[in-house]
Protein backbone atom coordinates (compact mmCIF):
# COMPACT_ATOMS: atom_id res chain seq x y z
CA UNK A 1 0.00 0.00 0.00
CA UNK A 2 1.14 3.35 -0.55
CA UNK A 3 0.26 6.68 1.55
CA UNK A 4 -0.99 8.93 -1.28
CA UNK A 5 -2.02 11.65 1.69
CA UNK A 6 -2.06 11.42 5.74
CA UNK A 7 -3.29 13.90 7.76
CA UNK A 8 -3.58 14.53 11.80
CA UNK A 9 -5.49 16.52 14.31
CA UNK A 10 -6.27 16.72 18.00
CA UNK A 11 -9.10 18.37 19.73
CA UNK A 12 -8.32 18.96 23.71
CA UNK A 13 -10.96 17.76 26.20
CA UNK A 14 -11.43 19.31 29.37
CA UNK A 15 -13.09 17.19 32.79
CA UNK A 16 -15.30 18.37 34.66
CA UNK A 17 -13.15 18.18 37.71
CA UNK A 18 -9.39 18.00 37.72
CA UNK A 19 -7.96 13.69 37.45
CA UNK A 20 -5.77 12.73 40.25
CA UNK A 21 -2.99 10.50 39.11
CA UNK A 22 0.94 9.55 39.35
CA UNK A 23 1.24 12.45 42.18
CA UNK A 24 -0.24 14.99 39.70
CA UNK A 25 -3.19 16.24 38.04
CA UNK A 26 -5.04 16.75 34.71
CA UNK A 27 -7.54 18.76 33.56
CA UNK A 28 -8.28 17.09 30.34
CA UNK A 29 -6.71 14.93 27.68
CA UNK A 30 -5.96 15.61 24.10
CA UNK A 31 -7.65 13.71 21.57
CA UNK A 32 -6.17 12.80 18.37
CA UNK A 33 -6.96 11.61 15.21
CA UNK A 34 -5.19 10.22 11.86
CA UNK A 35 -6.47 9.35 8.48
CA UNK A 36 -4.06 7.72 6.12
CA UNK A 37 -5.46 7.57 2.56
CA UNK A 38 -3.73 4.84 0.28
CA UNK A 39 -5.27 4.18 -3.10
CA UNK A 40 -8.48 5.22 -2.72
CA UNK A 41 -8.86 4.30 0.81
CA UNK A 42 -9.17 6.03 3.76
CA UNK A 43 -8.11 4.80 7.63
CA UNK A 44 -9.28 6.85 10.51
CA UNK A 45 -7.55 6.39 13.68
CA UNK A 46 -8.60 7.81 16.93
CA UNK A 47 -6.21 8.03 20.32
CA UNK A 48 -5.94 9.90 23.94
CA UNK A 49 -3.00 11.28 24.50
CA UNK A 50 -1.29 10.70 28.47
CA UNK A 51 1.49 12.18 29.01
CA UNK A 52 1.74 11.56 32.13
CA UNK A 53 0.51 8.39 31.87
CA UNK A 54 3.01 8.08 29.35
CA UNK A 55 6.09 9.77 30.61
CA UNK A 56 5.63 11.10 34.22
CA UNK A 57 8.76 12.76 33.98
CA UNK A 58 8.05 15.05 30.90
CA UNK A 59 4.89 16.10 32.38
CA UNK A 60 6.63 17.10 35.65
CA UNK A 61 9.36 18.95 33.51
CA UNK A 62 6.76 20.95 30.65
CA UNK A 63 3.14 20.62 32.30
CA UNK A 64 -0.12 19.75 30.73
CA UNK A 65 -0.29 21.71 27.76
CA UNK A 66 3.70 21.96 26.93
CA UNK A 67 3.44 17.95 27.47
CA UNK A 68 0.44 17.38 25.27
CA UNK A 69 2.24 19.68 22.25
CA UNK A 70 5.55 17.67 22.63
CA UNK A 71 3.89 14.70 22.40
CA UNK A 72 1.19 15.58 19.60
CA UNK A 73 4.46 17.12 17.42
CA UNK A 74 5.69 13.05 17.53
CA UNK A 75 2.69 12.44 15.85
CA UNK A 76 3.43 14.94 13.33
CA UNK A 77 6.19 14.02 12.67
CA UNK A 78 5.08 10.40 12.33
CA UNK A 79 2.59 11.08 9.90
CA UNK A 80 5.10 13.22 7.21
CA UNK A 81 7.70 10.85 7.59
CA UNK A 82 5.04 8.04 6.33
CA UNK A 83 3.59 10.33 3.43
CA UNK A 84 3.93 9.03 -0.11
CA UNK A 85 5.91 5.96 1.39
CA UNK A 86 4.96 2.17 -0.16
CA UNK A 87 3.95 -0.55 2.45
CA UNK A 88 3.98 -4.20 2.72
CA UNK A 89 2.21 -4.97 5.61
CA UNK A 90 0.39 -2.65 8.32
CA UNK A 91 2.65 -3.57 11.28
CA UNK A 92 5.71 -2.17 8.97
CA UNK A 93 4.51 1.01 8.97
CA UNK A 94 5.03 2.17 12.73
CA UNK A 95 8.03 -0.32 12.62
CA UNK A 96 9.49 1.52 10.32
CA UNK A 97 9.44 4.91 11.93
CA UNK A 98 9.57 3.84 15.32
CA UNK A 99 13.50 4.74 15.48
CA UNK A 100 13.80 8.06 14.12
CA UNK A 101 10.32 8.79 15.79
CA UNK A 102 11.82 8.11 19.33
CA UNK A 103 15.46 10.51 17.97
CA UNK A 104 12.72 13.20 17.55
CA UNK A 105 11.02 13.16 21.00
CA UNK A 106 14.62 12.83 22.46
CA UNK A 107 15.68 15.82 20.80
CA UNK A 108 12.30 18.04 21.47
CA UNK A 109 12.19 16.97 24.75
CA UNK A 110 15.94 18.48 25.05
CA UNK A 111 16.59 14.37 27.17
CA UNK A 112 17.23 10.99 25.79
CA UNK A 113 15.90 9.15 29.05
CA UNK A 114 12.34 9.94 26.94
CA UNK A 115 10.30 6.26 27.45
CA UNK A 116 9.76 4.46 24.47
CA UNK A 117 5.67 4.47 25.69
CA UNK A 118 6.20 8.52 25.48
CA UNK A 119 6.52 7.36 22.13
CA UNK A 120 4.16 4.84 21.48
CA UNK A 121 1.40 6.63 22.97
CA UNK A 122 1.74 8.90 20.32
CA UNK A 123 1.86 6.73 17.26
CA UNK A 124 -1.76 4.84 18.23
CA UNK A 125 -3.96 7.09 16.27
CA UNK A 126 -1.53 5.95 13.02
CA UNK A 127 -1.25 2.48 13.70
CA UNK A 128 -5.27 2.60 14.06
CA UNK A 129 -5.65 4.78 11.03
CA UNK A 130 -3.71 1.63 9.44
Amino acid sequence: MKITNAYCAYEPEKFKHAFGFKGSTLSGVWQTVVALKSEGEVGIGLGIQSVLWSDSSVFAEFGEQRGNELMFAVTEFAVKAISGKSFDKVPDIVHSIFDDCYAYAKKIVGRDDVTETFVLNALVPLDMAA
